[in-house]
């Protein structure tokens, strides 16, 4: 009964072994492909002044099927954003950017910029803006200014 079970062991390990060997051969065959695609895509699209551009990784498994198909999907998909690192292009999602994208430094400036002009709108109302004194239209131009610029911030990303 032994013998059985170290069999299976074996047989299983064996398995899983060439399944792992054939994922590895079908990266090695694909990824110069995908790589090449990619880099001539990121120069005409560099060309036209875009930021980003759709890459099908998906495709390159269609001749596979079910969970085999999954492994090897995303074999190949990391295998792909550690290749187009190294040329400063970031495979995130279905798309390649020419750089990270990083939003967090960013976005903390501007709500900080957010709070003081917020700040700022209430310190106009709790002094009164009804007296239409021209420094307190100065600084309401001023905020209106700094949140329309905070708008535009945002938008652009």
């Amino acid at each position: 009964m032994k013998d059985y079970i170290k069999i299976a062991k074996d047989a299983r390990k064996m398995k899983k072994t060439a399944e792992q060997e054939g994922v590895q051969k079908r990266i090695k065959e694909v990824l110069p492909e995908i790589c090449n695609k990619a880099i001539q895509e990121a120069e005409r699209t560099a060309q036209n002044g875009e930021t980003h551009f759709h890459l099908e990784v998906y495709k390159f498994t269609d001749d596979l099927c079910g969970s085999y198909r999954e492994k090897v999907f995303l074999a190949i998909y990391k295998a792909t954003q550690k290749e187009l690192r190294q040329y400063r292009l970031y495979l995130i999602g279905g798309n390649v950017y020419f750089r990270r994208c990083t939003y967090f430094i960013p976005l903390f400036f501007i709500m900080l910029f957010d709070l003081l002009t917020l700040a700022g709108f209430f310190y106009l109302y709790h002094i009164g803006f009804h007296t239409y004194s021209w420094s307190s239209l100065g600084i309401f131009c001023l905020l209106c200014m700094a949140l329309w610029m905070n708008f535009w911030l945002l938008e652009r990303g």
